[in-house]
């Protein structure tokens, strides 16, 4: 080989190694810089595995919630029934009450009003009394009533069908007032009895000079 040669042989075989060395930069280059390109895609994010426990609290609260609603619920509708039958059992009380009382005051007036008037003075307590003899629903009985002696001093004359309970009755609350009649509750016996009170005053005439009007007083016992 001669000397030419021997030089264009160098020459040839140093650039392909330059060309070579090259292209491997290169490629190293692109695989250190981007590296693979499926390595770029995003990965999905993991799911929280607490998802699950939270839905199921929320579901807990919300049933406790709803459970405790119709608790409620339930309870203000039976207290509603409970005050709605109380008040109607205390007016059909008050209405038997009203209506055992009156019963009673009309009999009595019907058998004293003439004495409590002075229009009959000399009535018997067989005739005051008569229709109350065999009642047990009567507490009590009386009439009273008013004039003036000969001196001009206002007199009572009264009569009862339990004298030895006049003084132990108290008189309460007002629950009517009907044909004049006032209408009590009250209590007897040292409070330990219910008692309904009905009463009515009576006027004497404008030209009656030596009377000054009565009062009946029919005491029965209360229906609770």
């Amino acid at each position: 080989m001669t000397q030419r040669q021997s030089a264009r042989a160098s020459r040839t075989s140093g650039r392909t190694s330059g060309r070579a060395s090259a292209g491997g930069s290169k490629t190293s280059a692109r695989g250190g810089v981007g590296g693979d390109p499926k390595d770029k895609k995003a990965k999905p994010p993991k799911r929280s595995r607490g998802g699950g426990t939270e839905l199921a609290i929320g579901l807990g609260v919300l049933t406790l919630l709803i459970v405790v609603c119709v608790v409620l619920y339930v309870q203000r509708n039976q207290e509603k029934r409970d005050f709605e039958a109380e008040t109607k059992a205390n007016n059909r009380a008050k209405e038997e009450n009203i209506d055992n009382a009156m019963a009673a005051f009309r009999q009595a007036e019907a058998a004293g009003m003439a004495f409590v008037t002075s229009k009959n003075e000399k009535a018997t307590e067989d005739e005051l009394f008569a229709p109350f003899r065999s009642s047990s629903n009567v507490y009590n009985v009386v009439y009273n009533r008013q004039y003036k002696d000969k001196k001009r001093a206002v007199q009572t004359d009264q009569h009862a069908l339990h004298k030895e309970r006049l003084t132990s009755v108290g008189i309460g609350a007002t629950l009517a007032m009907k044909e004049g009649v006032a209408i009590n509750l009250g209590k007897a016996e040292g409070n330990s009895l219910d008692i309904v009170i009905a009463r009515k005053a009576y006027l004497p005439d404008k030209d009656d000079k030596s009377n000054n009007g009565g009062e009946i007083l029919v005491i029965v016992n209360a229906v609770k």
